[in-house]
């Protein structure tokens, strides 16, 4: 019997391999569509034959066609592994992927955005690239990435990728840490770089003075194929691109002396404030140009980190509670972090971890749960 079963699964594998290269095509097709990038290259891996017959995309078609960017995709910062091979999470899925990117030791890491992998050449001038981790492709930039203790980025997508850097100006040597910028200092400049050009300053026109300024951030976030930001003076705005230049077009004005974050959800553009006692999180209508309370976010968790701000479904991830935000916070001067849960559905702030400090505005110790997980890394795999 084992061997008629043996028999027969080889007999399958040679009648899906021997299927018309137009067929597997069409197949690879509505893969992409439907089930994203992943599921695309794992067909290419399949046979020799379904290779030859699904199209690898080109390095600029990984980059700028939306249909073969990893947008569910994300990284999870500090959980590589003993071979350092980093840990990606879909989102929307809950499925764990561990990747052999060998050549992330040859470049320096600044950030992922949009399910890109924004890296820097070694050698100077440290030029910018675009990493597809999915497909292995890789876009070579002129620009330099900003020599920088704290970078963040966004992706513009189109014709030619834009990459928008927001980092504090800073005088020391070249020392990168990955993927976290202070949002809320108001000190960071927003600068952008095409595959061709050099690092430009986007400016933000003030209205009042007829005059263009530096733009500082406090968040950004790639959503419906732009980009929008947050500035330290509390307004909203969308990044275009006007006479060879690019502008921060404003949207409207939000409240500037809380802790604020941007996000992208479900195809919403979400802001989250955070403030001492609370956590609200509002619908941002861009056309109308409005703020709609949001009132439970479902099975959906937030995860809030110095500014940075991410969406997962919780009924994929074992131990993480929906209709949630956690968030990490700073507790007095020595800046040790506490990380908070705050439910939705009561208005309650627990927290899990981490020292208190009385008069911080968190709950008494007697309201500490000591269970995890503390990073989405540390939750159970599928």
């Amino acid at each position: 019997m084992k061997e008629e079963s043996g028999c027969s699964g080889e007999k399958r594998r040679a009648e899906w391999a021997s299927l018309q290269p137009e067929l597997v095509q069409l197949i690879a097709d509505r893969v992409l569509s439907t089930s994203g990038v992943d599921e695309y290259m794992g067909m290419r891996a399949v046979c020799p034959a379904w290779r030859s017959a699904v199209a690898k995309p080109s390095p600029h078609a990984a980059v700028a066609d939306l249909r073969f960017r990893p947008r569910q995709w994300v990284l999870l910062h500090g959980a590589d592994d003993q071979e350092g091979r980093p840990l990606f999470l879909n989102v929307a899925t809950g499925r764990f992927r561990r990747l052999r990117l060998p050549l992330l030791r040859d470049y320096i890491f600044v950030g992922a955005s949009d399910g890109l992998l924004v890296l820097g050449a070694r050698d100077l001038p440290h030029a910018a690239r675009l990493l597809n981790p999915l497909t292995g492709d890789m876009l070579p930039f002129a620009a330099p990435i900003p020599p920088e203790d704290w970078v963040e980025t966004a992706i513009v997508v189109g014709f030619e990728p834009t990459i928008i850097f927001a980092f504090e100006p800073a005088y020391g040597k070249y020392q990168y840490i990955p993927a976290y910028c202070s949002l809320g200092r108001g000190g960071d400049a927003v600068y952008s770089a095409d595959p061709m050009g050099q690092l430009r300053a986007v400016r933000f026109h003030d209205a009042a003075s007829n005059q263009d300024a530096l733009f500082y951030l406090r968040s950004m976030v790639t959503y419906a194929d732009n980009v929008y930001v947050l500035n330290s003076g509390g307004t909203l705005c969308k990044i275009v691109r006007t006479g060879g230049h690019w502008y921060a077009e404003r949207i409207l004005e939000v409240d500037k002396d809380y802790n604020v974050a941007l996000v992208e959800s479900a195809g919403k553009l979400l802001l989250i404030r955070e403030q001492p006692e609370i956590i609200q999180v509002f619908s941002i209508d861009v056309k109308r140009k409005l703020l709609e309370p949001i009132e439970s976010l479902g099975s959906s968790a937030l995860f809030i980190s110095h500014g940075n701000c991410m969406v997962v479904d919780a009924d994929m991830l074992p131990s993480i509670k929906g209709n949630c935000i956690y968030s990490i916070s700073f507790a007095g001067i020595q800046l040790d972090s506490v990380h908070v849960l705050y439910d939705l559905s009561d208005g309650k702030r627990r927290c899990f971890s981490g020292p208190l400090i009385p008069g911080d505005g968190l709950p008494p110790e007697s309201d500490i749960i000591h269970e995890g997980p503390l990073s989405l890394a540390q939750t159970p795999k599928n």
